[in-house]
């Protein structure tokens, strides 16, 4: 038998005896409590009554003899100046609760009937020759009526009082001995159950010591398998430790090669970068520079032809034509120059840092509600209505000139690719502290929403969908610099359903210094 079937099996045995021993003692205690409580029942309902019966009588007797006493030729009627009907109330009550136990006895089986019929006849007869003519005596004020009926009939009474005693004295004995038995019963069942239930653990005891030696015997003979077989595993291992160790300098050797190859291809991804980098800012310089030297030439050519024009003779309306065209040129020049200037003052954002910055501690909702009055004539323009959720209270330690711009950046994408002029939008702004360190604000909108393909380069410098139209493709590119570098951290962008574009920003409330 196995150890596990073995402990399966004690298990039952010890359950199984305990359960039958609890059951057996719920069994007998009940039958035990049954047979208390008829005992307790048979003394109620049938020993009071009878010493109730009992008690009435001698109070019968003694009321009489009260009665009696109210006789005005003796010397002790004075100190009974009550009533005698008094006591003639108080005897006819005892009769009447004595006829009610005679008919409340009828009705146990505990008495026999016989012994019942008895009882009853003697104090019938009692009733008749003693009771009822002594207490008719007393009505009549017949005093010596009284005192005849109770003396001629003592004996009735003494063998009425002996016999009643003597019933309630064997009922007491019965029901004692029926209880007497019910107790050795349950001894002796206790004892019983005892010897079974140590009969069940002894073998149960010797049912495991023979599983337990056997596996004792089995456990020795699989130790000294193990120990032959433990020294072949020692060389085994040895040999195989020698081959991992040759393997592990070969794997070395592969993951400096992986290293030093993947600083080659990181190292050519920031070429890659930069190269694109280089090419947007050529291709966004090209025009305003390209438009510059064009007005520059243009300018040159106009000086030539007003020298000349000068040397022959200029007329007014000739002069007046030359300066109007020289001012367009200037205009012109200037306009390239300032747009130049702002596509470098954008690519300078690019890489900004905290060093430029002032930190300082400031609430959320303040920041934001500057930001949403200052742009609100836009808002207006645009018929966008701007709502916010904020904790009330919330408060961050980092730069706060950097998060308004990258708010700038975002209302601005809104207003100009999330809504078209006929339909009017919504802007929702949320902010929820995510644990005690950081905090999560949502930027959504309900506008047009964006391509998969317009998701995936977001982020892209120089990227806009809106080509010559006022737009130069680098503001998401300097809010993710500002969130990811100078907040520390990270912005995600996303479609919202059925439509429009959300916006999640997390940044800690207490920035850390670079």
């Amino acid at each position: 038998m196995k150890l596990k079937t073995l402990g399966v099996v004690l298990i039952a045995l010890l359950a199984g005896s305990s359960f039958v021993f609890t059951v057996a003692l719920l069994i007998v205690e009940n039958q035990f409590d049954a047979a208390q409580q008829s005992i307790n029942s048979v003394y109620l309902k049938s020993v009071l009554p009878l010493q109730e019966i009992d008690a009435n009588t001698k109070n019968l007797r003694f009321q009489l003899y009260a009665s009696f006493m109210h006789n005005k030729q003796l010397d002790v009627s004075v100190l009974h100046d009550h009533p005698i009907s008094i006591h003639f109330n108080i005897i006819e009550a005892e009769i009447k609760k004595n006829q009610m136990l005679w008919e409340e006895l009828k009705t146990r089986p505990e008495i026999p009937e016989t012994d019942l019929r008895e009882l009853r006849g003697l104090y019938d007869t009692f009733y008749r020759d003693d009771i009822t003519p002594a207490f008719t005596a007393a009505k009549n004020a017949d005093w010596m009526g009284i005192v005849r009926p109770i003396t001629s009939s003592l004996n009735n009474y003494v063998e009425f009082e002996r016999v009643l005693q003597d019933k309630i004295a064997s009922i007491q004995l019965s029901e004692q001995r029926r209880y007497e038995n019910m107790r050795a019963w349950q001894r002796n069942f206790f004892n019983l159950l005892l010897v079974l239930v140590l009969m069940v653990l002894t073998v149960a005891t010797m049912l495991a010591w023979r599983t337990i030696s056997h596996h004792s015997a089995l456990l020795q003979e699989t130790n000294r398998s193990l120990a032959e077989a433990n020294q072949g595993l020692e060389e085994k291992v040895s040999a195989r430790t020698q081959a991992l160790a040759i393997a592990n300098d070969e794997m070395t050797k592969l993951v400096e090669h992986l290293q030093a190859t993947q600083k080659q291809l990181v190292q050519a991804e920031k070429l890659v970068a930069l190269g694109g980098l280089v090419s947007g800012v050529a291709h966004e310089l090209n025009t305003p520079i390209g438009n510059g030297l064009l007005m520059a030439t243009t300018l040159s050519d106009l000086a030539s032809e007003f020298e000349t024009s000068l040397g022959k003779g200029m007329a007014r309306s000739t002069f007046v034509k030359h300066a109007a065209q020289i001012k367009d040129c200037c205009a012109l020049i200037e306009g390239s120059l300032q747009k130049a200037a702002n596509i470098i003052v954008s690519f300078k954002f690019i890489a900004m840092d905290q060093r430029n910055e002032r930190r300082q501690r400031f609430e959320l909702a303040e920041l934001l509600n500057a930001i949403l009055v200052e742009r609100h004539p836009y808002f207006q323009k645009a018929r966008c209505d701007v709502q916010m959720r904020l904790p009330e209270g919330l408060a961050l330690d980092s730069y706060p000139d950097s998060l308004t711009m990258v708010f700038n950046i975002l209302i601005d994408n809104a207003l100009t690719h999330a809504f078209d002029e006929n339909s009017p939008g919504s802007i929702e702004i949320v902010a929820r502290e995510m644990d005690q360190n950081m905090v999560e604000i949502t930027f959504s909108d309900d506008g047009a929403g964006m391509d998969p393909q317009v998701l995936q380069r977001i982020f892209e410098p120089f990227f806009t969908t809106q080509m010559g139209q006022g737009t130069n493709g680098l503001g998401m590119t300097i809010a993710y610099n500002i969130v990811t570098g100078i907040l520390g951290g990270y912005i995600s962008v996303k479609m919202a359903s059925p439509r429009g574009t959300i916006v999640e920003i997390v940044v800690p409330k207490v920035v850390l210094s670079s």
